[in-house]
């Protein structure tokens, strides 16, 4: 028996203007750590099943992705499956959360025309936490597992938990799943399933898994910034008797709706964040999450609110702060090293968002942008953030690279040589990938709002798709009930 496996991953930012194209996109194999191809990949191995590699697509998280790349990769995928002649499955790494320039259902399609190509065989998804399952994605995927992990930790597992899932089908077992929908949006910065009213909804979860009740289950907490027309959080659940899945995905799902309001994060505002780090008698730094410009979460990573407060306001704290900016890293290059000029900094990728400060900085070292990353997700593989450049502006240090990406990881500082143990405030554009790391060098870890595409101010952004009248932040969910949002297959 032979498996097709195959990757398209990118999580998409409506509100972001940077559009993905081809050339964003490349096959990243794991570094030292496995992923999902390669849970998909053992686990098939492991069962006597032959592997044929397709096509992996995978970019960083953005705006929409253009049309013609999500056509290209289907007419690779499409094309090598003809040249199998006969394929027994179908694996496939998605996001869950993607969106083109013309399709709201990325993930959808995919799974639609794979499984059209391949004659109906059995088709099994991994997908992220924050994976947007629609109807077409649910009835076109036999088998989705999302991660279990906020921060992410379990991509190879994940990848395993779906194969495991279409290898029990392919054996002949009998396997029955459950969707419930929970329609809310929260911010990805305010919760995670290692604590507070969300992980005690994943402790739930987790037991009745380790109890043998049920195969398999995902959480899926959608890309709250994904402007499409379906769009809920859901439930899956995977068992061996209808019944149970759907009971099992009834009681999570009315839990996820539970504990919609205890979903937010505890934001605190650019002065408030000097002062405390004025406060400190440890030597350790605070932290700053400014989550609203992560990368990570499909923003531009071109805002300076924070380093514009510290540079008036707080210019005897040592800060450490990172920016995209092609135009202020090039200055810095033409500059050179222990050269000093005066710096014109951030709003040039969402101007709407940020402002720019224009600064007199010396120039304190450059880089061609290539490191590796340390962890936990994907630790080994080498990245690259373009052209990169610090220069410090007063006692701040500031980054400036071409594409900053997987903005969770430590080694975005350290490779350039800012510890960040040293510095009193560090600011790190990203949700809560980063506290895996950051815990370590410091506990103080804080968020501020900065207002840009990934805001945790939902009800502010400029929505035009999205079903606001049935969906929290813009309804109640007191009257919410599973079993009115209950999908369920025999497979």
């Amino acid at each position: 028996m032979r498996v097709f496996v195959c990757e398209f991953s990118q999580e998409t930012n409506s509100f972001c203007p940077v559009i993905s194209t081809r050339e964003d996109f490349g096959e990243w194999d794991g570094g030292g750590t496995k992923k999902e191809v390669h849970g998909f990949i053992d686990v098939m191995l492991e069962n006597g099943f032959e592997v044929i590699r397709g096509p992996m697509y995978r970019a960083q998280a953005s705006g929409p992705v253009k049309q013609e790349v999500v056509d290209q990769f289907l007419e690779e995928s499409i094309q090598q499956l003809r040249e199998i002649g006969k394929a027994d499955a179908v694996c496939v790494e998605l996001h869950g959360s993607t969106q083109s320039t013309e399709s709201d259902n990325v993930c959808g399609d995919i799974v639609s025309a794979l499984r059209e190509a391949a004659g109906g065989v059995p088709v099994a998804a991994s997908c992220d936490l924050h994976a947007n399952i629609t109807k077409k994605l649910y009835e076109n995927a036999d088998f989705i597992s999302s991660y279990q992990t906020y921060p992410h930790r379990d991509a190879y597992e994940t990848g395993r938990r779906s194969a495991e899932l279409c290898v029990r089908k392919l054996k002949g077992e009998a396997v029955f799943s459950a969707c419930v929908k929970v329609p809310m949006i929260v911010p990805a910065s305010g919760y995670t399933t290692e604590g507070g009213a969300f992980g005690e909804v994943v402790k739930k979860a987790r037991a009745l898994v380790a109890e043998g009740k049920i195969f398999d289950y995902s959480l899926c907490v959608v890309q709250p910034w994904l402007d499409v027309y379906e769009c809920d959080s859901a439930v899956l659940v995977y068992a061996a008797d209808q019944e149970v899945a759907v009971q099992c995905a009834q009681e999570l799902g009315q839990g996820m709706a539970a504990c919609c309001d205890d979903m937010h994060p505890q934001v605190s505002t650019v002065d408030e964040i000097i002062e405390r780090a004025r406060a400190k008698k440890e030597d350790k730094p605070v932290i700053v999450s400014d989550f609203s410009d992560s990368p990570n979460a499909g923003a531009a990573g071109d805002n300076v609110d924070i380093l514009a407060g510290l540079l008036e306001r707080g210019s005897d704290l040592k800060g450490a702060v990172i920016v995209n900016d092609v135009l202020a890293t090039d200055a810095a290059f033409a500059c050179g090293v222990g050269g000093t000029a005066k710096f014109r900094i951030g709003g040039t990728l969402a101007p709407h968002y940020s402002k720019p400060v224009e600064v007199e900085g010396t120039v304190r070292s450059l880089h061609d942008g290539k490191y590796v990353l340390g962890g936990p997700m994907m630790r080994g593989v080498e990245v690259d953030v373009g052209r990169a450049a610090v220069i410090t502006v007063g006692k701040v240090d500031v980054l400036l690279c071409h594409a900053m990406c997987i903005t969770g990881d430590i080694q975005l500082y350290r490779h350039f040589g800012i510890e960040p143990a040293f510095y009193q405030v560090v600011v790190v554009k990203a949700n809560t990938s980063f506290k895996a790391v950051y815990s370590v060098v410091s506990e103080d870890i804080v968020s501020c709002d900065t207002g840009c595409a990934s805001t945790a101010d939902l009800a502010s952004l400029p929505w035009k798709h999205l079903p606001k009248e049935g969906m929290y932040p813009f309804i109640s969910l007191t009257n919410y009930c599973a079993k009115d949002h209950t999908l369920q297959r025999s497979l």
